[in-house]
């Protein structure tokens, strides 16, 4: 298990905080509404908290709120391998 110091020196040393940024306004840009199951596209991540951790497969997870005025709708998730290659994202809007 990687220490807290640990974890933030890898979010740091590999941007992954610029990385969820760009990529959740990627996402924004390139689907609808309907697409990403939400009412407007006024919303944003929580980029000042990021949570980390080990998947099954050993894989890195960093994952931010989605916040509509300030209250939290869902969750966005990025997993990087061990090589930090980008292997899956996920939007997740809460019903």
């Amino acid at each position: 298990m990687k220490t807290t110091v640990q974890i933030n020196e890898f979010i740091k040393n590999y941007k992954i905080k610029n990385i969820l940024l760009d990529n959740f306004e990627k996402l924004l840009k390139n689907n609808s509404e309907k697409q990403l199951d939400i009412i407007d596209k006024d919303i944003a991540i929580n980029s000042k908290k990021i949570e980390y951790k080990k998947t099954e497969n050993n894989f890195h997870s960093f994952q931010n709120s989605i916040l509509r005025n300030d209250t939290e709708i869902g969750y966005y998730t990025l997993v990087f391998d061990n090589d930090v290659n980008l292997v899956d994202e996920y939007f997740v809007i809460f019903n």
